[in-house]
């Protein structure tokens, strides 16, 4: 299980800021005939919905080498909420591990 906690709060003028997400339990799932799937978790903590994030991982290979990137984007995330995320990889590397890299709030 893998938890990324982005940390901060709204600027001064109110503006959230992307340190207030937290992704969690990001997990890569490999399913039969080859798929491989990204799941997770976005928790949104300010009390302001959010529309839409970006999150954007990093692909690694069996030797923990940076092979790939990709983003997925949530939406529909209440305040204080989470909202659960599985997309799937279209990598052309043997992808064996994901890390959140950094989270877009537009």
């Amino acid at each position: 299980m893998l938890c990324i906690l982005l940390l901060a709060g709204c600027s001064d003028d109110g503006i959230l800021t992307q340190r207030q997400i937290r992704v969690s339990d990001v997990t890569l799932e490999q399913r039969p005939g080859g798929a491989r799937i990204l799941r997770g978790w976005v928790e949104n903590r300010s009390n302001k919905e959010l529309s839409i994030v970006q999150i954007q991982f990093s692909l690694y290979d069996g030797d923990n080498r940076r092979v790939d990137s990709m983003g997925i984007v949530v939406r529909s995330i209440p305040a204080g909420g989470q909202v659960s995320f599985r997309e799937a990889i279209q990598s052309d590397h043997d992808v064996r591990g994901v890390r959140p890299r950094a989270v877009l709030i537009p």
